[in-house]
């Protein structure tokens, strides 16, 4: 008879975790989602050893991540979208990214929104 405990295995959920780890939820809130949603207990340990097994991270490949600054900055520029609706055109192109990514590829390249109002005059 096996010695120790039972293996916890969060597999039927990948695709629902993934997609909520790239929205920028932290393990301990997945932790409380697949408990909540699945009656799943899994610590925080387990989530991270199956993240890595999978090989999810937050950072996206170079490479990757290049194109899609490329991307941000022609929907930005030329086709005036907001970040919410770059997010939605990138998710429809493919790519697993999440809002605040979107928001912080934008940032590095330089790309400000412009403000009216008080904060303008300031």
């Amino acid at each position: 008879m096996p010695v120790g405990r039972r293996a916890i295995n969060i597999q039927p959920h990948k695709e629902e975790l993934v997609g909520l780890f790239h929205e920028g939820l932290t393990y301990e809130q997945l932790r409380t989602w697949l408990a909540n949603t699945h009656h799943v207990t899994a610590s925080l340990r387990t989530i991270k050893t199956w993240f890595k097994r999978w090989k999810v991270t937050r950072r996206l490949p170079t490479g990757i991540e290049d194109r899609i600054k490329r991307r941000i900055q022609v929907l930005f520029f030329e086709v005036g979208l907001e970040d919410h609706e770059i997010l939605e055109v990138l998710r429809g192109e493919g790519h697993t990214i999440g809002k605040y990514t979107v928001t912080r590829l934008r940032l590095e390249l330089g790309l400000q929104k412009r403000t009216y109002g008080r904060a303008a005059k300031k």
